[in-house]
Parts: structure tokens; sequence; C-alpha cells
């Protein structure tokens, strides 16, 4: 979002089909003030708030982790992502015109690490998802990873940051750490309690609609990361 105008973007709200919801404009775009997007130096605090042109009504806040997963979010069994991205692998860009949500299982930054060469796990959340099917690719950027607590009650961990090339679901979707920015988000956004929120009672599977190609033993052992 470096170098983009509020002009230029225009959100659409409140339903998972486009074309659907409401249709809000941006007055703002606050970049994060150490935000560094250069994979060969450093790729840090890749988050950004909109300051919208009008009140939205009608839809029901999202809690973000306060800290209440830090230090348990390795216990959680599944992870659900969601994203308006490509869901064909492979050249081309196919874009749904429903929200796609996908289940990942494991939160392992050592496989980040060993992919990347550096990772920083303040920063940044790994998933991996085991049964190498499902996961972030061009087009999600910005999308949330949500975990559920026992009643029900979402809590988004993570921001869709980046990924690696070619968006093989056997590679990690990397996310942006949410609780880190806590402080940082509050300078401009009053943040619900859990207390505050409802619990989501009947939630519906996931939809998933990623079709894989099969690729070079080439590209599956030298992937290169890439912004999603």
């Amino acid at each position: 979002m470096d170098g983009t105008q509020p002009s230029q973007i225009r959100l659409e709200i409140g339903s998972n089909d486009l074309g659907m919801g409401q249709k809000v404009n941006v007055d703002e775009i606050i970049l994060h003030p150490e935000l560094s997007l250069d994979f060969e130096t450093e790729f840090a605090n890749d988050i950004a708030l909109l300051r919208l042109s009008e009140e939205v009504e009608d839809l029901a806040p999202v809690a973000i982790d306060l800290g209440l997963l830090n230090s348990q979010i390795n216990q959680f069994n599944e992870f659900e992502l969601l994203g308006w991205g490509d869901t064909e692998i492979g050249d081309g860009l196919t874009l749904p015109n429903t929200l796609q949500r996908g289940i990942v299982d494991t939160v392992n930054p050592s496989v980040c690490e060993n992919l990347l060469g550096f990772f920083n796990s303040d920063l940044f959340l790994c998933f991996v998802d085991t049964s190498e099917t499902q996961g972030s690719c061009n087009g999600d950027s910005g999308g949330p990873a949500v975990a559920y607590l026992q009643n029900g009650t979402p809590v988004q961990v993570g921001l869709t940051s980046f990924g690696f090339e070619g968006c093989s679901p056997d590679l990690p979707s990397v996310y942006t750490r949410v609780q880190t920015y806590i402080p940082w988000i509050t300078e401009y956004v009053e943040l619900p309690s859990l207390s505050d929120l409802e619990p989501v009672v009947d939630r519906e599977p996931a939809q998933v609609d990623v079709k894989v190609e099969d690729q070079s033993e080439d590209q599956q052992s030298s992937p290169e990361a890439q912004g999603c």
C-alpha cells in the first residue's frame, strides 16, 4: 500500500459476495512509521490502517489479539484464513466473486526460518497447512487470520503479509502478527473488549476452491518469498 493514494481505494463492506456490500471511500491511509518492504534488507511492520469517509453501521466488530493468545497461540488446533486472492496455482490470476475461507492447522516459525533464512516471530506468524491444500496467494494481502475461542468468539491474530513464489499450498503463508502492534493501533482506534462481542454460534464450514497444478522439483525445492 506504500505509494497508494486514498482516492485509489474504495471498500466494499458487509457481504461475502462482490457487488453486494456497502461501498465506502477512504479518507486517509495510515502506514506504520517503520514499514520496510525490502526482502533483501529487512521486511517488517507490514501493517496499515484506513480512515473511512463515513461510519459503517450494522457491522459487528471482530476482536483483535490483545495478548490473550500470546502465550497459547501454538495450542490452537486450527486457524481460519480469509481472502479474495488467486484460487488457481500456476500462470495468470483467477480471482473469486465470493470470499474464500480456508483452515490451516499449524503455527510453526521454524518452517519459515528454514525457508527464508530469517524470520522474526515477534512480527510475523507462519501458518502451515499439513494437508498441503490451503494457503494464501496473490490478492489475499491484508486479509485476516482468525482464531476462535472456546465460546466461538473470533479473534483476529494476523494479516496476510507475504508467501512464496507460486503459492504452492505445501509452502507456508506469512502473516503480520497483530498483537505486536496493539500500542500503535490504539493510538488511532478504540478497540472493543471481548465482553462486548458476540460469539459465532453457527460458523459455516470453510469454503476452499484452490486448484493445484503439478510443479517441477526445482520450483518446490527453491521457493522465493513474494508479496501477496
